[in-house]
């Protein structure tokens, strides 16, 4: 009873989560190239979601004694794939960051050393 119920949220939450997602990239407040790691990461969590079978046999492969909890681990290895993503689109604005700063500057020396 308690895994059916929880296969009917994980589901339901799948289905939200890829209709949200799509709701934004067409509304252009999310990149397709963001985008597109959340849909590869939640399309395997629909069959996960719905077989029982498949949810006792990852659960024995990974030695997890209760299935339902083999979820919690894939989540938080989404959440830590989408960190590691984030961290390092935010390391390279960063760095362009940096450049365009510099560029700035050297621009800004150049404009004051013609004026005067």
């Amino acid at each position: 009873m308690v895994i059916e119920r929880l296969s009917l949220v994980l589901l339901l939450f799948c289905f939200t989560m890829l209709t949200a997602i799509f709701f934004l990239i067409r509304k252009d407040h999310l990149k397709t190239q963001h985008a597109l790691l959340f849909i590869i990461l939640a399309i395997p969590l629909l069959p996960l979601s719905v077989s029982k079978n498949l949810q006792n046999s990852i659960a024995r492969i990974l030695g997890i004694y209760y299935p339902p909890t083999a979820f919690f681990l894939f989540g938080f290895a989404f959440v830590l794939i989408i960190l590691l993503y984030l961290l390092v689109a935010i390391s390279g604005l960063s760095t362009q960051n940096k450049i365009l700063a510099r560029e700035v500057a050297l621009l800004k020396a150049k404009i004051e050393s013609k004026t005067s």
